[in-house]
């Protein structure tokens, strides 16, 4: 989660530094919040998904390949972002730009195998 909130170099610190101590840290809050906006919607998805509702699987698999396909246009908009400065391979910048991806293009895949279509139909 903190990864996601305070990433540099726009961290706290050159939050801080950018709009001082109160603005740095209400742009933290900010994100925060809406971070967990998003959060508690795709948990709200979920839960729907789980009760059988159609349209949520619809919509839970098209925000599902919509960041698949965002997060594959940026790939060349981030530059190394999987490599140090001194350009080794950071294991952690692979892993927290990769296992979202994955997780975001397996997520409509699982949605629409037979074994998910027959519990959508049943509860239809």
């Amino acid at each position: 989660m903190l990864d996601v909130l305070l990433i540099a170099p726009t961290g706290l610190d050159s939050m801080r530094a950018a709009a001082g101590d109160g603005g740095g840290l209400r742009q933290a809050a900010v994100s925060g919040a809406f971070t967990l906006l998003i959060a508690a919607m795709g948990v709200l998805l979920a839960v729907l998904v789980r009760q059988g509702r159609a349209w949520a699987r619809l919509l839970l698999a098209a925000v599902g390949a919509l960041l698949t396909l965002l997060g594959l246009a940026t790939v060349n908009m981030d530059g190394a972002a999987w490599t140090t400065p001194e350009g080794a391979l950071s294991v952690h910048g692979l892993l927290a730009d990769a296992v979202p991806a994955l997780a975001g293009a397996a997520s409509p895949v699982l949605l629409f195998l037979p074994a998910s279509n027959a519990y959508f139909s049943r509860r239809a």
